[in-house]
């Protein structure tokens, strides 16, 4: 359903706009969080249109750039907003100043920014069972993070939230217990290539989150790990020496761990349960979960890659994902 904002910019810059809110590194600042603010604003009866246009506008931009790992993002966001000089220079400061004020931890004085401040934060107010859900999607934002040190941040940020909203503590409770799956998807990835990718994609539908795990050969000299763009928000280690030995640290953060292994045929089958086989004398307690490829990348190995290398680099591009 169209509203105010195309009063002011076209269509196909909204389009634009809201691509940015379907980036796949967004669970819970994402296209759905934007909808909710959208129809919270529009069923406010007792403002006036300009005000309602300010909120309106403020809405698409003020997680228009949204990258986890910055502390600029409300910054960046503003930046682009004033690109957009279709919008007429005083809501834009209106507009400025609200996204400004997000990124503070105290209600602001502006009664237009408050009004939306609160909003924005409409999530805090919920049951447990919604509480719960939306820690799962921050969870998966900060999933390039050890889970160890997203705990005691992620804590520390809720206590300072539950000074002002009590029943924060039963989420601060839940997430002091909770034990979340975790995947370790290991290899040598020497390069890591589209049917790689396909596992790893697979196994996120399974596991609460995904750590791609870069080997080291202990016969081969060491190489420099290369890590694709399509990793930047999971967490990539590199790991010298026995992957039961990784898998005991990544268990030392306090979650459950099962090694993942993709397949591509029987032979691939084969050989991983021999591997098994002395992972098991190693650390009789570990979990493994075989994913096979889809069949179009059953061909694709990263020596074949390497091989292609030799002759024309260029010949490589459409199996790195």
């Amino acid at each position: 359903m169209k509203n105010s904002i195309y009063k002011y910019l076209s269509e196909e810059i909204v389009n634009d706009i809201l691509s940015k809110w379907n980036e796949p590194h967004r669970y819970y600042h994402n296209i759905d969080h934007l909808n909710y603010l959208l129809n919270r604003i529009s069923s406010i009866n007792d403002l006036s249109d300009i005000d309602k246009d300010i909120l309106i506008i403020s809405s698409y931009f003020h997680d228009i750039v949204y990258n986890p790992k910055k502390s600029n993002n409300e910054e960046k966001s503003i930046e682009l907003l004033n690109e957009y000089t279709q919008i007429p220079l005083d809501i834009r400061n209106r507009c400025s100043l609200i996204i400004k004020d997000t990124s503070s931890s105290e209600i602001p004085t502006d009664e237009l920014s408050k009004l939306f401040w609160l909003l924005d934060r409409d999530i805090i107010n919920s049951d447990i069972g919604d509480l719960i859900d939306y820690e799962h999607k921050i969870f998966k934002e900060y999933q390039f993070v050890p889970y160890d040190v997203y705990r005691k941040k992620r804590i520390e940020f809720l206590k300072t939230v539950a000074k002002r909203y009590n029943h924060i503590e039963q989420l601060i409770s839940y997430i002091e217990k909770r034990k979340p799956k975790i995947g370790i998807y290991a290899g040598s990835f020497n390069p890591y290539h589209i049917g790689h990718h396909d596992v790893l994609k697979k196994a996120e539908k399974i596991f609460d989150k995904v750590i791609v795990a870069f080997g080291n050969n202990p016969d081969k000299e060491k190489r420099k790990i290369v890590i694709p763009n399509c990793l930047e928000f999971h967490q990539v280690d590199e790991y010298n020496g026995l992957i039961t030995d990784y898998i005991t640290h990544i268990e030392n953060t306090g979650v459950d761990v099962t090694l993942i292994r993709g397949i591509r045929n029987g032979i691939d089958l084969d050989y991983e349960s021999n591997q098994l086989s002395f992972i098991k004398d190693i650390k009789p307690d570990t979990k493994v979960l075989y994913i096979p490829c889809d069949k179009k990348y059953e061909h694709i190995s990263s020596s074949a890659i390497r091989n292609l290398m030799k002759f024309d680099n260029s010949l490589i591009n459409k199996y790195l994902p």
